[in-house]
């Protein structure tokens, strides 16, 4: 558990997307606003996973240079784009299943945010991926706040690669430095509730904070209960230690449906 939550919050943060409140279709109708070529890796080499190894990461090891290892298609997806796993619909049975490792490089030394634009060109062009989006009203996870002021809001300049904005220290004890909600929306959603969640906060700050709870305890946000761990649920963890409230509720939420996917060639 602790490796895969700190995995995944190595992944989201490695990519713009997580920073911005957008939905998929914002965010991918701003991307062709922008005058000029996609930016690509200078060089990126692809190669199916070992199966006899184990784990996966995601993550820009340099200013110049993007990783992936033991990560499937499908994820590399969802974490590019910012969904949760049931916001991607479609495509071959591979895409769900066979590994890959991935590095890219890039020609000079480059943002988290240019890295990550590299690595959606990779997709597009090296697995030849095309979706489309399409908005469908799923139940979902509605994030508000409940009591005012409990966030303290950061006020260092941290440099992309100088931190993960959320970490687990150990087993339900999670630090977060320079976290923006829609980052932290995201990470609960897909880490941890595994469910879509609509981020109404309206808080724009990024904060550091602590917060304590079994990730265990997430079938029911009515349930404010805490179990042998002596730890509480997400769901009362959030509201007392946080501030921050989820409740119930539907919302229109964007789907990525995949057309097309090619295993690629080395």
């Amino acid at each position: 558990m602790k490796r895969w939550l700190w995995i995944l919050a190595v992944m989201a943060a490695a990519h713009p997307a997580c920073a911005q409140q957008m939905g998929v279709r914002d965010f991918i109708a701003a991307a062709k606003t922008q005058k000029r070529a996609p930016l690509e890796f200078e060089a990126a080499s692809i190669h199916p996973t070992d199966p006899k190894e184990r784990g996966q990461y995601m993550l820009p090891r340099s200013p110049v240079q993007n990783e992936v290892f033991g990560t499937t298609l499908k994820v590399m997806i969802w974490v590019v784009y910012r969904v949760t796993p049931s916001q991607v619909a479609g495509g071959p049975d591979w895409i769900d299943k066979e590994r890959w490792n991935i590095i890219g490089k890039a020609a000079r030394p480059s943002s988290r945010d240019q890295l990550a634009e590299m690595f959606e060109t990779l997709l597009a062009n090296r697995f030849q991926l095309k979706f489309h989006i399409e908005s469908r009203k799923l139940p979902a996870l509605v994030l508000t706040v409940a009591k005012p002021g409990k966030l303290k809001v950061n006020t260092a300049n941290l440099s992309d690669f100088d931190r993960l904005p959320i970490r687990m220290t150990t087993f339900g004890k999670f630090s977060a430095e320079a976290c923006d909600i829609p980052y932290f929306t995201w990470w609960m959603a897909s880490n941890i509730l595994h469910q879509p969640v609509i981020n109404r906060t309206n808080l724009t700050e990024k904060y550091d904070f602590n917060v304590q709870f079994d990730p265990r305890l997430t079938v029911n946000p009515d349930d404010e209960s805490s179990n042998a761990t002596a730890l509480p649920s997400p769901y009362s963890a959030f509201k007392d230690q946080l501030g921050l409230k989820l409740s119930r509720g539907t919302g229109a939420v964007d789907v990525i449906v995949i057309d097309h996917a090619e295993k690629p060639s080395n």
